[in-house]
């Protein structure tokens, strides 16, 4: 007769069983790892400023090396931190942010601050992601604070040309090279042309300087 059996893989077998789990976990920590390794390459490198936030305490739970040039602070200061200490208007931002959350919207136009107090025009792109087994808010910040300046150093320019146009006592006027109709006239020309600015604006050069 045989041996009883004791109900025991042999030994081999039970030798081999942990063996291969452990083998077929590797290339699942492996896998985890080289994502980790790229998601952290793309985050370090990309062009902007980039934070995760919890959308449910609103704390910074991750930051790039520009969103820390960005506003002024080390990585260690900025990631745990409110996010509400960033924003200049707390109750938009905060409006967009539960926006973003329910994937409506994520792209607007804010004002926020830097450590040092001063302030920044920001476009921000948000919208819901999970990091790390949890569900956050994944914000990309670019600094527009130059192209904000320029547009408004433009106004000022134009409405600056706008009052010396008007006040001068000179008859003045902005046509189209093309199609020589008028563009705009000030106040000087219609006092001496007798037209209304309204009539001006449909004629053209030629009806008050005919081609000889």
């Amino acid at each position: 007769m045989g041996e009883p059996s004791t109900g025991r893989l042999p030994d081999t077998a039970a030798e081999q069983a942990p063996t291969a789990r452990l083998e077929l976990r590797k290339p699942a920590d492996d896998e985890l790892r080289r994502s980790e390794r790229e998601y952290r390459a793309l985050f370090e490198n990309a062009r902007d400023a980039i934070l995760i936030v919890d959308p449910k305490d609103e704390m910074v739970v991750d930051a790039n090396h520009h969103a820390c040039e960005l506003y002024g602070f080390p990585r260690a200061e900025l990631v745990g931190a409110p996010v509400e200490r960033l924003w200049r208007d707390p109750a938009a931002d905060r409006g967009r942010l539960r926006e973003a959350e329910q994937g409506q919207g994520g792209a607007y136009e804010s004002r926020h601050a830097r450590k040092d107090g001063s302030e920044i025009v920001v476009d921000v792109t948000a919208g819901p992601l999970e990091y790390r087994g949890r569900r956050a808010l994944w914000t990309s910040i670019r600094d527009v604070s130059d192209r904000i300046r320029v547009v408004e150093a433009l106004r000022t320019s134009e409405e600056r040309y706008r009052l010396l146009f008007d006040a001068s006592p000179q008859a003045m006027w902005v046509f189209d090279a093309e199609t020589l109709r008028f563009l705009a006239v000030n106040d000087a020309a219609v006092k001496r042309y007798g037209y209304s600015r309204e009539q001006f604006l449909s004629m053209t050069i030629l009806d008050i300087r005919p081609r000889a």
